[in-house]
């Protein structure tokens, strides 16, 4: 199978060749037999296989690296592996990246004092240890490679509005990355239960029960690009919810990001909504629920997983305790582990694949969310 990829500035990847290894059923497996494919009532009652508390030497070893990039007084776009040493620890975060890439593909992270960091050494461990997962991504228009998921309070009727800037739940999804990383600074009043569903379990119950949907999500949907586009470019471009690529079976999937037909694309048809709304009932039936405290990190592989979020609410008077999440979008390279997959964006630059890449905008690390 010949494939193309089309350098776009755009998260989504671009549009798959036609190809009867992409949207004939007959070619995919018949089932997914793998550690990847789980349900959620299994991880609920086996949290050692997802859940890692931080030792008293992990955190030593933070606070150290902490100090030592301080000391350098660079800019915080500088955090790496090479000057946020864990010489200990990070054997422990090969372990976790193993996990994520080839086996459950979440891991919660937790027992970080969160608390007693400024917001810029905040930053700087979660990204130091993303660092040690794979490599940063932008996350949106603005050249943010270290995002904020907090309530801006935008106009929801906005055509490109992106929900992370909201307190509305967000359906089952994929991020446009390899894997999707979420540090806890505060938590909500109410709601914001994260949730996530392995998209091999919800492939293999719908290869047994409607194989006519899943046949359907083989095929080219239109996506938009919510306007974070390069000059000269279409708002929108064509790309099945799910495919196979050297032997992987990979769902990408954002219902928000499906074009709308102001886009300029076709609506979506019968047929698609009920394969979709098929796809999400799964999800939700067969998820693992948490929800994350105050320094808990969970990280997420895209490639074979879904997540969600049920919508919040934040303390009524007192904005500094408004729920708040610092995020970040990881690349992990073929050549390291990762998984290949046709058609992602290839920054020139970097050679890092996925993201938001818009010509002209520069990476920055806000402390705040703007």
């Amino acid at each position: 199978m010949t494939t193309v990829e089309t350098q776009i500035p755009f998260a989504a990847p671009s549009i798959l060749p036609s190809s009867p290894s992409l949207s004939d059923l007959s070619r995919f497996p018949r089932k997914i037999s793998s550690i990847t494919s789980w349900d959620g009532s299994y991880l609920a009652q086996n949290p050692d296989e997802w859940i890692y508390h931080l030792t008293p030497e992990d955190s030593a070893e933070i606070d150290s690296a902490v100090n030592h990039f301080q000391s350098l007084d660079i800019p915080l776009l500088d955090v790496h592996t090479s000057n946020f040493p864990l010489p200990t620890f990070q054997y422990r975060l090969a372990d976790i990246r193993d996990n994520l890439l080839n086996k459950k593909g979440v891991i919660l992270i937790k027992g970080l004092d969160i608390h007693k960091y400024t917001r810029e050494q905040q930053a700087i461990i979660f990204m130091g240890l993303g660092d040690y997962i794979g490599q940063r991504l932008c996350q949106n228009g603005k050249g943010h490679v270290l995002g904020h998921i907090k309530d801006l309070k935008p106009d929801l009727n906005q055509p490109n509005l992106r929900l992370y800037t909201t307190n509305v739940a967000q359906r089952y999804h994929t991020d446009y990355c390899d894997v999707v990383a979420l540090l806890c600074l505060r938590k909500s009043v109410e709601g914001g239960e994260s949730s996530v569903s392995s998209s091999h379990n919800i492939y293999n119950q719908m290869m047994r029960t409607r194989p006519d949907l899943l046949s359907v999500l083989l095929q080219p949907f239109y996506w938009e690009k919510k306007g974070e586009i390069g000059a000269g470019e279409s708002n929108y471009l064509k790309q099945p919810i799910i495919f196979q690529y050297k032997g992987k079976v990979i769902t990408l999937y954002d219902r928000n990001w499906l074009a709308k037909p102001n886009s300029g694309a076709p609506p979506l048809t019968k047929q698609q909504i009920e394969a979709l709304d098929y796809l999400e009932a799964l999800a939700a039936k067969h998820a693992l629920h948490m929800v994350l405290e105050e320094g808990d990190m969970q990280f997420v592989h895209n490639l074979h997983m879904l997540h969600s979020r049920t919508g919040y609410v934040d303390h009524p008077t007192d904005p500094i305790l408004q729920r708040h999440l610092l995020r970040l979008w990881l690349s992990e390279s073929p050549e390291e582990g990762g998984w290949e997959v046709p058609g992602f964006r290839v920054d020139p630059t970097t050679g890092t694949r996925g993201g938001i890449r818009i010509p002209g905008v520069k990476d920055k690390v806000p402390l705040e969310a703007e």
